[in-house]
């Protein structure tokens, strides 16, 4: 159990279609410490599946480049 802070400060999540994935709350992006976003935007989707087309498997761009800090998008 002590190492336990040390194991979750390197976790992320695997995002697969993203439908289990909180996007402020997961540690799910690429980008060192957190792995969590930073962006503040009063719109983020609550999960990171609604940034995802299901049918193409391919990001929302448009909606990623205008809800997101340009590092994170």
């Amino acid at each position: 159990m002590q190492s336990r802070q040390i194991l979750e400060a390197g976790l992320r999540w695997r995002l697969g279609i993203g439908e289990r994935s909180r996007v402020t709350l997961d540690p799910w992006l690429p980008t060192p410490h957190t792995f969590k976003t930073q962006s503040k935007h009063p719109h983020l989707p609550p999960m990171v599946a609604d940034m995802i087309d299901a049918d193409l498997k391919t990001w929302w761009g448009d909606l990623i480049s205008r809800l997101f800090n340009s590092q994170e998008a």
